[in-house]
């Protein structure tokens, strides 16, 4: 297999940020009909769904899905690629990596990172952009039938190994994917079921830690002094009764965790 032509750029999040005022040019001058075509897809559900069930001669994602693009303002479309073992384009091609519940035994972060950048290059060879296997879904049950994509049950694990993942897609340019939050954990019947909350169940979990939070990384014996910024929009969350944004009244305090020497916002 031959080599992708990526361009070696050390920093892609502020070269693609370098676009933002020509992207926001490009927008203003679009219609409303080229705006929505944006959001679209080339292949219907159908087509798709055939292909998944081995209706057709070509199997799912055997070329990566287009979705946008606008030829008249040069903007490309995003190229899917799905995974989560590597690239699942083509027959016999691309590399198959050990299963994330395997690779999630390790622990090795580094070692996964590096897998991601691998995938990349294999995603630009096969002509995609955006890499669709970072799966972070907590199983409930070892007998779920993807439980192969996961790296396993721990909270803690899903978010250090997947980041580790996109960390390693994203270096080489590609966009990485992160599914299945929650609500996602079947497979052939997920299209037909409308998966809601129970009533009255309230989630311990504290979700509104999402946005303010730092990351710094202590040698033994060693100080460093953090500067956080957070805007109060930070803080809001989005209220289902209003279908606004909400920010809570009270006082905010800086809470420091002793376990992951993470700065939050609690």
């Amino acid at each position: 297999m031959g080599k992708s032509d990526t361009p070696i750029i050390e920093d892609w999040k502020t070269y693609r940020l370098s676009f933002q005022e020509q992207a926001v040019a490009i927008v203003a001058e679009l219609t409303t009909e080229e705006k929505i075509s944006l959001m679209s897809g080339r292949l219907t559900r159908e087509e798709i769904r055939s292909q998944i069930l081995n209706k057709k001669k070509t199997h799912y994602n055997e070329t990566p899905y287009w979705a946008g693009g606008l030829a008249r303002k040069n903007v490309m479309p995003i190229l899917f690629v799905d995974g989560s073992r590597g690239v699942v384009c083509q027959r016999g091609v691309y590399t198959a990596f050990p299963a994330e519940i395997l690779r999630g035994a390790t622990f090795d972060r580094e070692l996964e990172t590096e897998i991601g950048a691998a995938i990349a290059e294999e995603v630009l060879y096969a002509g995609g952009n955006l890499f669709g296997g970072v799966c972070v879904n907590l199983p409930y049950h070892p007998g779920w039938g993807r439980m192969q994509e996961c790296y396993g049950e721990d909270s803690y694990l899903l978010g250090e190994m997947g980041s580790a993942l996109v960390r390693g897609v994203q270096s080489r340019g590609v966009i990485a994917c992160v599914k299945h939050y929650a609500f996602n954990s079947m497979e052939n019947n997920r299209l037909n079921v409308n998966i809601v909350g129970a009533p009255g169940i309230v989630v311990e979990r504290e979700e509104r830690l999402l946005k303010g939070f730092a990351r710094i990384h202590l040698k033994e014996n060693e100080e460093q002094s953090v500067t956080m910024e957070c805007p109060l929009e930070e803080l809001t969350y989005f209220d289902e009764e209003s279908g606004e944004m909400v920010l809570e009244q009270g006082t905010y305090r800086i809470f420091v965790e002793d376990l992951q020497a993470e700065i939050l916002i609690k």
